[in-house]
């Protein structure tokens, strides 16, 4: 016996890009009535040094003194493994004007690029290109900056807490596996998620706190450039 499902394909019209997610209910459609996160977020593309094993180290290779200056070394969001809220900052970029200018301009002998200077040091969202799992997202904090692996948006502060709580629900993860069924994590998949600004205070409250607690856990070991003392001593 062979079963036959129907489906009005009128509902594939409300996703950005038509996808054919058949498999989706007609409640889960709806939610594509409301505006995306393109609404509400920008995305300033991501640097590209072009020759990473030059310009890129952890941040315990540098000098303190020249770690998280704006015109020496800065945190890079290059993504990492699964990790929720906050974490995975590790790796510093150079970012003297003497490097920036070959990020920009090239070397010769690399591709390189630099975002616009307008979004430079300021907070975002950020999150692996690549995931072999669920995809999870994370503070990229002010004064830091991104490459291609650690996709990165930036929202207004406003609304900064309770789109990180939403990007980190399960709804929506299910919601981007309609885009791109794949293990790789686009940025325009991330802004065509729908997006209700419902319970605003209660979730936003939710989220800092699911920060906090994931940056104290991030500072507990000898990685974070935060660490003072593990919690066990």
């Amino acid at each position: 016996m062979s079963l036959r499902y129907e489906m009005n394909t009128s509902i594939f019209n409300k996703i950005p890009g038509s996808p054919l997610a058949y498999w989706i209910s007609t409640k889960m459609a709806n939610v594509f009535n409301n505006p995306t996160l393109y609404n509400y977020s920008y995305s300033p593309s991501q640097n590209i040094t072009g020759n990473n094993e030059r310009f890129v180290r952890k941040w315990w290779e540098i000098y303190d003194c020249q770690v998280d200056k704006p015109d020496e070394y800065i945190f890079y969001a290059k993504g990492g493994g699964f990790r929720k809220w906050y974490g995975n900052l590790d790796d510093i970029v150079n970012w003297t004007p003497e490097a920036r200018h070959i990020y920009q301009y090239g070397d010769g002998k690399h591709a390189s690029q630099i975002i616009n200077r307008d979004y430079w040091y300021k907070k975002g969202i950020t999150w692996g290109l690549i995931a072999s799992g669920i995809p999870s997202f994370r503070v990229m904090p002010e004064g830091a900056t991104f490459d291609k692996g650690g996709s990165t948006v930036i929202v207004d502060d406003d609304i900064y807490e309770f789109i990180m709580a939403l990007l980190n629900s399960c709804v929506y993860t299910e919601i981007v596996s309609i885009f791109n069924p794949t293990l790789n994590n686009q940025v325009k998949d991330i802004r065509n998620l729908p997006l209700n600004l419902k319970n605003k205070e209660s979730v936003d409250k939710f989220s800092k706190k699911c920060i906090e607690k994931c940056k104290d856990d991030w500072d507990s070991f000898e990685t974070s450039w935060d660490f003072e003392k593990h919690p066990l001593i």
